[in-house]
């Protein structure tokens, strides 16, 4: 028998043609690729959120950075960053002066459209740009909306270009020098903001290499960190979007094909062809849910409101690409559309928990509260994640989370649920979260919802290396539950005894992928 590296394979597959398109979206193993997804950011209750952007490659990149925020995925910044080759850029998430909402610092020497002069110098090298609110308060205007929903969301860094080695142009107005200071010619960098035929020779095609990550850091001394996820191949064309543009994203990749894995498969899918068979923007979107699509997701938990040492755990589950598939009708996988008034999308969940003694709980008909604002609903029959990026956090809420004080949050009670069937004085256990339907199911996850489709161009066995049985080429495959990404966080805040502190920790959410048969 021969095993096969996951990256390697999908390479080999590539290589040999066999998919129709030019690339095929992937998650890198490696965590490197041309757009990084960072599942959580938050300025809220005194948080600060650091992220870094690495540049692994001999060429610059002209990468676009994206906030959104976490209810309904809408921009509140956008900028353009060059990064030199081998570069490394860092920002840091924080209230602003006002504390009504996010900002943005960085004393990074890399350049940026628009230029340093367009954001507020902080002296010392350092800069600041507000995030803003005027996006979704004119997409969802059903009520005055202030800054508050800029404290937390995620962030997406999508390489638009490389920029190869050259003695003018973008590449050396973007370069750092020996003091390492980028010269950030603001006429070149600009300039590369528009569709000249001086700039489509300074660019070439984007060819992934960067890998990022976050840090929160609590208000109470705590610090833990995360990977960004990596999806690569998208083939995009390489062209610079204006920093106002909505592009790029995930429906201008320029590919309806993805790549997966399913138990010891590796399978090759083209969205277009088993959904209306044409690459539309929607499509291509799809191709990346593909790539990210789980049906369950399964992590650790702890609390305990023990005096003297409160222990919390949050979960953060983030749907990329959500809002592309639910903004007037919901699109497969999803299910419900977003709604203007309510300020919610919801899709019902199922969870089963253990604790650390395998006694087990499935969630009742009990109510579950997303806390903080009037558009957070008490569910009363049933468990949903109603936003784009959800926190949920396992303890006695209500109120902000236990954790990252998130106000985008879903309690699951320690007495109430998690605890029904537990072992007294134990602080935890696990849980499994049901994201698609199940056999045997308490609450009604809709049908055919949470399903995508994609016919199969190519299922090879990852052992064997021998082509799949059970998903053959030009088959259907249809995977079953929602995209998703997310990681755990607990805190404990030690006040009294010998030793009075902090601690935080964080881990990947794990995700189980599923085929179903069932249209």
């Amino acid at each position: 028998m021969k095993s096969f590296h996951y990256k390697s394979l999908v390479g080999a597959l590539l290589a040999a043609g066999v998919a129709s398109q030019a690339g095929a979206v992937n998650v890198n193993q490696d965590g490197l690729g041309q757009h990084l997804i960072y599942p959580y950011y938050t300025a809220r209750s005194g948080n600060t959120t650091l992220l870094s952007v690495v540049n692994t490659t001999t060429a610059g990149k002209v990468v676009r950075v994206r906030f959104l925020e976490a209810k309904n995925s809408v921009d509140v910044l956008d900028f353009n960053l060059f990064l030199s080759p081998y570069d490394v850029w860092t920002g840091a998430v924080t209230k602003n002066v006002a504390g009504d909402g996010a900002r943005l610092i960085t004393n990074d020497n890399s350049c940026t459209s628009p230029t340093k002069d367009q954001w507020t110098s902080l002296g010392g090298g350092a800069y600041s740009v507000d995030m803003f609110n005027f996006l979704y308060a004119s997409e969802d205007p059903a009520a005055p909306q202030g800054l508050d929903r800029t404290f937390e969301g995620y962030v997406e860094i999508i390489e638009q270009a490389s920029v190869p080695l050259s003695t003018t142009g973008l590449y050396l107005a973007t370069k750092h020098d020996a003091t390492g200071v980028a010269p950030c010619t603001a006429a070149v960098v600009n300039a590369t903001s528009d569709t000249s035929t001086a700039v489509a020779a300074w660019i070439a095609a984007p060819t992934g290499g960067m890998f990022g990550a976050l840090t929160l850091l609590g208000p109470v001394g705590t610090s833990t960190s995360v990977n960004a996820t990596a999806l690569d191949n998208f083939a995009r064309l390489p062209f610079v979007n204006k920093p106002s543009s909505a592009f790029p994203n995930f429906s201008d990749g320029n590919s309806c094909v993805a790549a997966t894995t399913v138990g010891n498969e590796v399978i090759l899918v083209n969205t277009a062809l088993a959904n209306g068979g044409v690459c539309t923007p929607t499509n291509q979107a799809r191709a990346s849910m593909v790539a990210l699509m789980a049906d369950t997701i399964n992590g650790e938990y702890s609390y305990t409101g023990k005096v003297g040492s409160p222990l919390g755990t949050d979960w953060i589950i983030t749907h990329p690409g959500k809002n592309f598939l639910t903004q007037v009708v919901a699109q497969a996988p999803f299910t419900t559309p977003w709604s203007k008034t309510a300020k919610t999308a919801c899709e019902t969940i199922e969870y089963r928990s253990f604790d650390r003694e395998e006694f087990g709980s499935s969630n009742p008909s009990l109510p579950n509260c997303f806390s903080g604002s009037a558009e957070g609903a008490c569910q009363t029959k049933s468990t949903s994640l109603c936003f784009e990026a959800n926190v949920v956090s396992f303890g006695e809420g209500p109120g902000i989370s236990a954790a990252v004080q998130s106000a985008n949050t879903l309690w699951l009670s320690g007495t109430q649920q998690l605890g029904a069937n537990s072992t007294a004085t134990k602080d935890g256990g696990w849980m499994t979260m049901d994201l698609g339907p199940r056999s045997g199911s308490s609450t009604s996850i809709a049908a055919p919802g949470r399903r995508l489709p994609g016919q199969v161009v190519s299922a090879t066995n990852i052992i064997t290396g021998a082509a799949s049985v059970a998903n053959p080429v030009g088959s259907t495959a249809t995977f079953v539950g929602l995209p998703v990404i997310g990681f755990s966080v607990s805190g404990v805040k030690v006040t009294a005894g010998p030793q009075l502190n902090n601690y935080g920790a964080s881990v990947s959410l794990t995700p189980t992928r599923r085929i179903s048969a069932a249209q």
